[in-house]
């Protein structure tokens, strides 16, 4: 069948098939065309909260669901449990256990799992005998993959969502689920003749468009802790809804804004340990929704923003909130986190809004640094090529001696040394992910440019559209310190690894050794290699422990690029400084190697992309740093 102009969008998708329905339509198995789901497709539905996922739980088959989150697993898997038998593979469940559920032998198999539980489930399906139903399980079973744009957005933090795809093509019944228009560019999904179907709902003919397009109010301001200040200070309402993806973000806000006695923090399993120290303070963090557990002022972060139902006899107010200055990963796209947001709240007697109003909070007039597509493809095919190149030369010379050299040389070369999973693999979600990232900063640009890009969405209705100003004497800023090291949480993971110490011999002793690496890497680091006493000398400061470590790794010739290293973990990105700062700086770096070299604020060229301009306050030259020209030897995942 030939497309028509009609099924293309704004990110370029040649939809293959439209499937339009109206409003008196109220749940995904009753759109034609897409009930049971199609194999070898990926399902674009423009509305949240229509029933897709269920829709494949009551589906007629054996059925294994991927889902992002646990705390979706667990919703979902709490909703379906008695009646479809669902089962929900997720943090310690155990191979036995599947194999026990497989073996009850119910109608239909129907598997409720987090991309980390599928090796599990796949282990579990290869003991089965021949006697089973599920022996051919790649053939038997439908494998879907739900929320799909969630893969493609955490593609660069999470190694699980990546591998779970290979699996996927693995399953002759397979096909994909996104709220929202983000292509993955896998050539396999290409060769497998996968269909792009489009449902949504037809305006044309529904006259209630208010169902489909929520109204939302932008507020663009210098100052995101003062625009939701205000916001609370003159919409009364028993309970806020705020969602902004950042834990440090999260807590500061709580403290700034004095809302400790009347909050709760829904996150992931991680975020809750990293609340842990700092219980004695009342912070309460919880990683599962209930909504006896809501609050007045309730945080979300984006483990909460796909595939939760929130369904409450009340409507709270939503708050969104934005911040590229603070973090750039609190950006949110409308196209994708906007809607899945809003999608989550519904009025428990029927499928229409469950909230009061919508408010963005932003600071899109902070500097952005953005690149258009079509520099962000060329950007990638000359790091390729360079890399290629670098890893050509590495086996030429067929030293052992070059190794470190070539692997730390190689990491520098950006963007593709990023787009390598674990075992130095191009992974095409990654490349995805690159993609999309540079593509949700230009909506960021300036306020212009996100309005451009909610009406462009056609999905919303933009009720209003303002800019808040505050004076300098008056703005709150956020922090810069991590809760994730913080003197508190720094602390606690020393003194668990020395009492871990008593239980050396037993199996405890590695799995905590296990998790506490994850959890804190530097501070882990720094008791196998510092001792306990240098780090109670450097005060548990991570950036001083940092220093150390990196001077360690000189005297045993493991890094070849410190300089780098140590530019990188003192400047950061899309903050001002002026020449007096950066001279300074630079100077205890030199003094850090021995050097006794003069610091120039022209000196980190070198090491970054930049823009300078005079402050407006007193006309003092700032330096804003809009890029790295090297890619960091060491990052951090932001929780």
């Amino acid at each position: 069948m030939l497309p028509i102009d009609k099924n293309t969008n704004n990110f370029n998708i040649v939809f293959h098939e439209v499937h339009e329905f109206p409003n008196t339509v109220k749940y995904f198995t009753e759109i034609k065309g897409v009930n049971p789901i199609p194999k070898d497709s990926i399902i674009y539905k423009t509305v949240t909260g229509i029933g897709a996922t269920t829709s494949e739980i009551k589906a007629k088959r054996h059925s294994i669901i991927v889902l992002p989150h646990i705390s979706i697993v667990k919703s979902k898997n709490k909703g379906h449990k008695t009646d479809d038998h669902t089962f929900a593979v997720y943090g310690e469940i155990k191979i036995k256990d599947i194999i026990n559920h497989i073996e009850k032998d119910y109608e239909y198999l129907k598997i409720l799992t987090t991309p980390k539980g599928v090796d599990k489930i796949i282990s579990a399906l290869n003991t089965v005998t021949e006697e089973s139903k599920y022996f051919d399980y790649k053939k038997n079973i439908f494998f879907l993959i739900d929320e799909c744009h969630k893969f493609i957005k955490d593609a660069q933090y999470r190694d699980d969502m990546v591998e779970v795809m290979e699996h996927f093509f693995d399953f002759e019944n397979k096909a994909m689920i996104s709220a929202t228009p983000i292509a993955p560019t896998d050539p396999r999904f290409k060769e497998k003749n996968f269909k792009n179907i489009k449902i949504t709902p037809d305006f044309e003919i529904d006259a209630n468009k208010e169902m489909y397009m929520p109204k939302i109010n932008l507020v663009h301001s210098n100052s995101i802790v003062n625009g939701l200040k205000e916001y609370i200070e003159t919409n009364d309402s028993d309970h806020y809804c705020i969602f902004f993806n950042s834990l440090d973000g999260i807590k500061e806000l709580i403290d700034q804004l004095k809302l400790t006695n009347d909050h709760r923090i829904f996150c992931s399993n991680e975020g809750v340990e990293l609340f842990k120290p700092f219980e004695d303070y009342n912070y309460k963090a919880e990683s599962q929704f209930d909504e006896l557990l809501l609050k007045k002022y309730n945080f979300f972060t984006s483990s909460f923003f796909n595939g939760l139902d929130i369904k409450l006899d009340y409507k709270p107010d939503i708050i969104i909130l934005t911040d590229y200055g603070y973090r750039e990963h609190t950006l949110l796209d409308p196209y994708t986190d906007i809607l899945q947001i809003i999608g989550r709240f519904r009025k428990k007697e029927d499928r229409s809004h469950g909230y009061n109003k919508i408010t963005h909070i932003n600071n899109a007039s902070k500097p952005t640094t953005p690149i258009s597509e079509e520099e962000a493809i060329s950007k990638f095919e000359l790091s390729r090529g360079f890399h290629e190149l670098l890893t050509t030369l590495n086996h030429a010379t067929g030293k052992d001696e070059f190794k470190i050299f070539f692997d730390q040389a190689l990491s520098t070369v950006k963007p593709y040394s990023n787009l390598l999973t674990a075992d130095k693999q191009f992974s095409y979600f990654l490349y995805d992910k690159y993609l999309y990232h540079e593509r949700v900063k230009n909506y960021y640009l300036n306020p212009s440019s996100l309005l451009t890009a909610y009406i462009k969405t056609r999905l919303f209705e933009i009720e209003s559209n303002d800019r808040k100003d505050y004076e300098k004497g008056e703005i709150i800023r956020l922090g810069s310190t991590s809760i994730r090291y913080s003197k508190e949480t720094n602390k606690m993971v020393i003194n668990t690894l020395v009492e871990l110490e008593d239980f050396r011999l037993l199996d405890i002793y590695y799995e905590v050794q296990d998790k506490l690496s994850k959890f804190s890497p530097v501070f882990f680091d720094a008791y196998n290699r510092l001792g306990v006493e240098m780090i109670e000398l450097l005060g548990y400061n991570k950036r001083k422990i940092e220093n150390e470590l990196r001077k360690l790794d000189i005297e045993e010739g493991k890094d070849s690029f410190p300089m780098i290293d140590l530019v990188y973990s003192n400047f950061f990105l899309n903050r001002k400084y002026t020449r007096d700062q950066i001279k300074q700086t630079l100077l205890k770096i030199y003094a850090d190697f021995g050097l006794g070299a003069n610091a120039m604020a022209t000196d980190l060229e070198r090491y970054f992309e930049f823009k300078s301009r005079d402050s407006k306050e007193n006309g003092e030259r700032v330096y804003i740093f809009t890029n790295h020209k090297f890619n960091p030897v060491t990052k951090e995942k932001n929780s």
